[in-house]
């Protein structure tokens, strides 16, 4: 009898020691909470020393690289119909991952990505060990609108004198770069920190903003994954009656699933 209760208590102490270190949706949900809480502080606290990421443009980062970034903002984040696989102190997490950021202004930015999360409990602690995802590409015409949304922003700005504004809607890169032609000055380019610099410059110099009315028609644009080539006329119509033409173009990257110049090309026609 004696040998029976043993054996009983061991397998209540087996049941209940499965049930605390089972990889659940309620684990699922406390790791996403963190994360939305603070994206920064869940990387610090859940990121495994080894941890891999493979990002949706097929980038390979550890955790340094990771925990170097700032707080992400997160304003909404959930797994749609996650599938959770377990085998011993391993967990793994498949599903569409949607996240919704604050971006530049703190407009609300929508992302997906199909995701493979990998966990190992280590320490009493579930740690996020290793992250595989794939991007999911809005439809064209989402697409499109997109890309429409930020060259009126940046156009916007740009007559507005706003230069935070102006350059929020550029990738920060060290390639970005403008180049025009117009009949009083001739070409011009500048590239990288030079423009940045030449467009602070500009904007914090005394100035009235543009009273120009902008229209804009034979929009061609050419998405091919996270990249975007655009050319279409621009009529600027002036207080004093006239109209200036120009053929512009832009060349855009989906950068942390926002759309975002690199480079613009303006043509004023004589």
């Amino acid at each position: 009898m004696k040998t029976k209760l043993v054996f009983l208590a061991l397998l209540l102490m087996s049941a209940g020691s499965f049930a605390q270190t089972a990889f659940t949706q309620a684990t699922l949900n406390e790791v996403l909470a963190e994360y939305k809480t603070n994206s920064k502080t869940f990387f610090e606290n859940r990121l495994s020393a080894d941890f891999r990421y493979t990002t949706s443009r097929g980038v390979y980062q550890n955790r340094n690289d990771i925990v170097a970034g700032d707080d992400q903002k997160i304003l909404k984040t959930e797994i749609v119909e996650p599938v959770i696989f377990q085998s011993g102190d391993l967990a793994v997490v498949s599903g569409i991952h949607k996240t919704e950021r604050a971006g530049q202004g703190g407009n609300p930015v929508m992302g997906q990505v199909a995701c493979t999360y990998t966990f190992q409990r280590k320490q009493n602690k579930w740690l996020f060990v290793a992250s595989q995802q794939t991007s999911i590409i809005p439809t064209q015409s989402a697409d499109e609108e997109a890309i429409k949304k930020v060259v009126e922003e940046q156009t916007a700005a740009s007559y507005a004198r706003d230069s935070k504004a102006y350059m929020a809607a550029w990738a920060n890169t060290p390639y970005i770069t403008r180049v025009g032609s117009y009949p009083e000055i001739g070409v011009t380019k500048v590239v990288g920190d030079e423009f940045r610099k030449a467009v602070t410059e500009a904007y914090a110099k005394p100035g009235e903003p543009s009273k120009d009315k902008v229209t804009r028609d034979n929009w061609l644009i050419r998405i091919n994954g996270n990249s975007a080539f655009v050319v279409f006329d621009q009529y600027n119509a002036r207080p004093n009656g006239t109209t200036r033409h120009s053929v512009e173009e832009r060349y855009l990257e989906r950068i942390n699933s926002e759309w975002k110049i690199v480079n613009v090309t303006v043509l004023v026609a004589k």
